[in-house]
């Protein structure tokens, strides 16, 4: 390609992870080409600059990342996909952008064995792995669980960048108690406002949560339902980065994961 920068960018993101470089196996010679990525593979010049683009921007960016996860009980299976996705996102943004913080705020409900817990920003994605993987689902009990709470807590506790782009996503099944619903849309309402910090709501079992679609309008982001693991991871990893491209991002995900899982 005439574009040299290509290369250094490539040198630049072998440096920094550490990566071997091997074949893999469906691209070795006489391989499968049936598993070729038919999207990216049809683009045209035009879409292909474009993502190209999007992909050597995402490599000047510092961006803070806070996961607030749902930890009750009638989270059950959902919480083991959420922990998953959340960690191969942790390894692909830590791949592409400059400088990468996560933190993880998980809640329950006010009387069980915590109501919040949370691990602040940190740039070593082996120790937020071990915070993430110590979490189970217990507690709950009704309807409504501690959202508020915990949002304010990521909201105003957390060490956030102010010159960092500012994600956070929120993936739980159950509203904020009663009372407390109007206040924390207006949470997240503030925190767009004045901090430019996105907020994004992933509903964990695919049906509607009261309120849920307002707090992502209020903070500048999206709501979506959780489906399946690698569609969380995609859906997640699309909302955090940006989604001008994001049928184009999706399939650059998912070959990412087939090489690097």
């Amino acid at each position: 390609a005439p574009d040299f920068r290509r290369a250094v960018d490539w040198q630049q993101w072998l440096m920094k992870t550490g990566r071997g470089l091997e074949v893999h196996p469906c691209w070795a010679a006489g391989g499968a080409t049936d598993r070729a990525p038919s999207l990216m593979a049809s683009m045209d010049s035009e879409a292909f600059a474009g993502v190209e683009n999007y992909m050597t921007e995402l490599g000047q960016r510092s961006l803070d990342l806070a996961v607030v996860l749902d930890c009750t009980a009638s989270m059950g299976n959902q919480l083991a996909q959420a922990q998953g996705g959340v960690e191969d996102l942790m390894q692909f943004i830590d791949s592409v952008v400059d400088s990468f913080r996560i933190a993880i705020v998980a809640y329950r409900d006010r009387k069980d064995e915590f109501e919040t817990k949370a691990w602040d920003f940190t740039g070593d994605v082996e120790t937020a792995r071990t915070g993430l993987w110590q979490l189970t689902a217990d507690g709950g009990g009704d309807a409504r669980e501690s959202v508020y709470k915990a949002l304010r807590q990521a909201y105003t506790q957390l060490s956030w960048r102010p010159s960092s782009t500012k994600v956070l996503v929120l993936i739980g099944d159950a509203p904020p108690h009663v009372g407390q619903a109007q206040m924390t849309i207006e949470l997240a309402e503030r925190a767009h406002v004045s901090a430019q910090l996105i907020t994004h709501v992933i509903k964990a079992r695919g049906k509607e949560v009261e309120h849920f679609p307002d707090i992502a309008k209020a903070g500048g982001g999206r709501c979506v339902n959780l489906e399946d693991r690698d569609s969380l991871v995609a859906q997640i990893a699309g909302l955090t980065l940006g989604d001008q491209y994001d049928d184009e991002f999706k399939e650059f995900f998912r070959i990412y994961l087939e090489l690097c899982r």
